[in-house]
């Protein structure tokens, strides 16, 4: 708290320009007049200069086991302190068990450290261990996870879900157990799709792009816009450059060297992300047994197609040329072809599935008169091309009144296409809806050009239908009452190629027999219905990033607002860090449109990736071994994580620092050696023990002379109280879980019965890190320790203590029903009270509990079974819930 008091008073001095910057004193401003001489020493902070190697400090002592221990101990020893001695080894393997895995070790696996003969070879192969653990990914997960403000749905009002955005969550898992270098960890979620050797990972991470919060009904369009690019930069220069660039929006940084046209440059790499795709998982990709039965099944259709006429099947693939083709689908009595549409007085208030409601009537009875002083009318619908036209009507010159004409039609779908064209012929101008099972995907004005309009829908309109049965509703209103109008609606694949032949035999059965016969419809049908059941596998859905072509300039907002719009600005990495301007490989105009045209994206963000990935970045490597450092030891050696710059808490070890961020490159941005190095160094395995020299010089202990005591996360004591209650459920991957939340906690939501559905079953035991990140509610007993909503990216976790937390522990339904639990697993082979607290404190504490712990609780037991007639059951229930209180279960040392 001292700390984050006296970085916000260091700010706020440096905002009003009380003091100077912290730069070393060779190139602090001393003229406070020179603008320049500040700009400069600005620039020349140790943070935006690329890090070099130091020399590892020459020191002889038995603390060194690696260089980290090295420029510890020279930054302790300029201080006149010594490092605290080795914990105790109960300590150190419940310490590095909860670091690395985020659960406790077996009482078992206690004893067998504690009572190994070379303690050295020991700590290495348990450290070797837990690395390859695939608990391992989990842990660091939730880490990361905070830090991109990760969350399963969108916030605001309806807090809608992000579909499928769970994948990303377990791309993060198995990045970690795969340790994927950093570099590429990086480079895939700023452009996995982009990348040469994209592969289905690489656009999973992409969902990255995608975490925001997210209004699903902005009353300004533009401003939302504008507002979810700018998350994602200021995020990504947290994330990644620990640098907060927000300040830029509206004017020049007053502290860090970074220009408003900075921003606004950066900002621009981002622009061309469609965010209208960011609400649908518009991705779909197959196992490889899945890809193969899919190929095979392909392909034995393929081969029966070469086999016929080819005369007749350029007769069929004209056939599917009708606009009727798609839309008259399925198979009706005696294989007759479903070909009209219905036609209904009023669109209803609920236009999805079914219309009970409303029968088909006829088509002159549906058309509404209107005027035409001038002109006669003939009204044509659903005509075939080349054919004779089934309905007509002829009105002669009237005044009547228009009103709209709603037309619906019933369609299946073997598979859903990637997109589709609306294809209607007609004239004169029309308002125009159009509906897929109820969801309005199209409202506007149709102008017919040479007798056709044309409407593309992408993934997100396909993303309303389903496989099997659907439905479309249109809605037609001509603006000019003067004259009738003729409308003949259609459905394709593309502009281009018809609807896949094979899938139209499927849809349209009757016409392989009108064209081949009975023979050969009996040869192929099989095939096709087997190639059917294979297709019918939706596959898994995901999320990737998807781009517009839009490769326009940038432009400043005036004082940051997006309607006030200054210069525009080149497409340009910020100019701050020191990397060279050939280094920067930014894309031309020309070269974005030509990738676009070859890659749907324009090849902006690949960009970015490998400008943050450049060896000569000074922060991406320097930023990721803080967090590191930060998840071994508790507090970086930068605490401000996200905050590199002037205004953050500043480095306590710089050489230190920098001998990691090199080295962490040298080795192909391998976390894991990383890892490795920190947990096998002394200083890790340095005791929590206070000493008065180190309290008095270093209160906050930033040179490192003990090892910081903590309390275990939220999601920590979570999956620790399942593991002792002996109901964890350790699946991996998928979709998230709801466990029980309290009516109390519903009750508050605008909609109690709908916004958390419960899971059941062993599933809702699952680790917290699979548990619904639902950003407007949360679990009490994750809320009650400091689990973040993640609204905004949270580099640093609070760690605060109120009594909500002892009330959650002592009086809540699922802390009990876990007492309870646990209680249930204790020695079963004896009636012996004693006995069974033993058990108790051997599966919570990994050890044995001392004579006058075990004198305390046997008592406690003894007088409430006297005194209220307790059932031993209960009793235990009791002693269990003790335990899961105690400092020794939710703190490490």
């Amino acid at each position: 708290m001292l700390r984050n008091c006296h970085s916000r008073l260091k700010s706020l001095l440096i905002l009003l320009g009380l003091v100077v910057w912290n730069v070393p004193a060779s190139s602090t401003s001393k003229d406070a007049d020179s603008a320049l001489k500040a700009e400069t020493d600005r620039q020349a902070y140790w943070a935006y200069q690329t890090p070099v190697r130091p020399p590892v400090p020459l020191l002889e002592d038995a603390f060194i086991r690696n260089p980290i221990d090295a420029f510890i101990l020279e930054g302790l020893e300029a201080a006149g302190l010594r490092p605290n001695s080795e914990a105790p080894a109960n300590h150190l393997i419940r310490r590095v068990y909860y670091d690395m895995t985020g659960l406790p070790p077996t009482h078992d696996e206690v004893e067998t450290f504690c009572l190994s003969e070379d303690r050295e070879i020991a700590w290495e192969s348990l450290v070797d261990d837990l690395l390859v653990s695939e608990r391992f990914g989990e842990k660091l997960a939730s880490h990361w996870l905070d830090v991109v403000r990760y969350a399963e749905t969108n916030a605001f009002e309806r807090d809608m879900i992000k579909p499928f955005i769970w994948r990303y969550r377990d791309y993060v898992i198995s990045a970690f157990n795969e340790n994927k270098p950093y570099d590429r960890f990086v480079q895939e979620q700023i452009a996995g799709d982009e990348l040469p050797d994209s592969d289905v990972p690489a656009k999973l991470a992409t969902g990255f792009m995608a975490l925001m919060q997210r209004d699903d009904e902005p009353a300004d369009h533009k401003q939302a816009h504008n507002d979810m690019i700018s998350d994602i930069v200021d995020v990504t220069g947290e994330a990644f450059l620990g640098t907060t660039m927000g300040c830029a929006k509206c004017h020049d940084h007053k502290a860090d060297p970074i220009k408003q046209s900075d921003y606004y440059s950066l900002m621009s790499f981002f622009d061309a992300i469609n965010l209208s795709h960011l609400k649908t998982a518009n991705k779909t990709w197959y196992s490889d047994e899945d890809a193969s039965a899919r190929k095979n099944a392909e392909d034995a259709v393929s081969a029966a197609w070469a086999s016929v006429d080819t005369d007749l099947l350029s007769e069929l693939l004209q056939a599917a040329k009708s606009p009727e083709a798609m839309i008259q689908m399925g198979y009706v009595k005696d294989q007759e072809r479903e070909t009209s549409w219905q036609i209904l007085p009023a669109l209803p208030e609920d236009p999805r599935w079914t219309f009970p409601s409303y029968d088909p009537v006829d088509f002159k009875d549906a058309l509404s008169p209107f005027s035409t002083p001038d002109h006669g009318i003939h009204a044509v619908f659903r005509g075939e091309k080349g054919k004779q036209p089934k309905e007509e009507v002829d009105y002669s010159p009237l005044t009547h009144e228009v009103k709209p004409l709603v037309l619906r039609k019933e369609f299946r779908l073997v598979s859903l296409p990637e997109k589709l064209i609306f294809y209607a012929q007609g004239r004169l101008l029309t308002e125009m809806e159009i509906y897929f099972n109820g969801a309005r995907v199209y409202n506007g004005q149709a102008t017919f050009r040479g007798g056709y309009v044309v409407v593309p829908f992408g993934s997100e309109e396909v993303g309303h239908l389903t496989t099997g049965k659907n439905v479309i509703s249109i809605v037609v209103t001509p603006k000019d009452p003067k004259h009738g109008y003729w409308f003949d609606p259609g459905l394709y694949y593309s502009a281009i190629a018809p609807l896949p032949i094979d899938d139209l035999v499927v849809l349209n059965p009757g016409i392989i027999e009108d064209v081949y016969g009975r023979d050969f419809r009996e040869r192929i049908e099989p095939l096709i219905t087997e190639k059917k059941q294979v297709f019918s596998n939706p596959g898994n859905r995901y999320f990737s990033v998807d781009e517009n072509n839009n490769t326009a300039p940038g432009r400043i907002h005036l004082r940051g607002n997006v309607h006030a719009e200054g210069p525009e600005v080149p497409l340009a990495f910020p100019g701050f860090l020191d990397i060279d301007d050939a280094a920067a490989e930014i894309p031309t105009e020309e070269s974005q449109k030509v990738h676009f045209t070859k890659n749907r994206t324009t090849g902006r963000r690949l960009a970015v990736a490998k400008w943050l990935t450049h060896s000569q970045n000074p922060l991406t490597s320097r930023v990721m071994v803080n967090r590191l450092w930060q998840h071994c030891f508790g507090v970086g050696l930068v605490p401000s994580a996200n905050d590199f710059g002037v205004l953050g808490e500043g480095v306590s070890n710089q050489a230190l620092l920098d001998w990691l961020a090199v080295e962490f490159m040298d080795s192909g941005w391998d976390i894991k050696h990383m890892l490795r190095l920190m947990l096998t160094s002394s200083t890790y395995r340095m005791s929590v023990q206070p000493q008065e020299e180190g309290l008095s010089n270093d209160p906050n202990n930033r040179l490192h002379w003990r090892h910081n005591s903590r309390r275990l996360t939220a999601e920590e004591i979570w999956d620790t109280f399942l593991l002792l209650a002996g109901k964890l459920n350790l699946d991996m991957f998928g979709e998230w879980v709801r466990p029980k939340m309290p009516e109390a906690v519903l009750a508050g939501s605008s909609q109690p019965k709908n916004v958390w559905r419960e899971t059941f079953g062993e599933s809702a035991n699952r680790r917290a890190v699979y548990i619904h990140v639902k950003r407007s509610i949360q679990l009490p007993l994750l809320a009650a320790f400091d689990a973040p909503q993640r609204d905004s990216t949270c580099p640093t976790r609070f760690a605060t203590t109120v009594p909500t937390q002892a009330l959650t522990m002592l009086n809540s339904e699922r802390v009990n029903q876990i007492a309870k639990e646990f209680a249930a697993r204790l020695n079963t082979n004896s009636t012996s009270i004693e006995a069974q607290i033993e058990d108790a404190f051997k599966i919570a504490l990994g050890r044995l509990p001392e004579a006058d712990e075990k004198a305390l609780l046997s008592e406690l037991c003894a007088d409430l079974k006297e005194e209220y007639e307790i059932p031993q059951t209960s009793l235990l229930a009791r002693v269990c819930l003790i335990l899961l209180n105690l400092n020794e279960t939710l703190y490490l040392d």
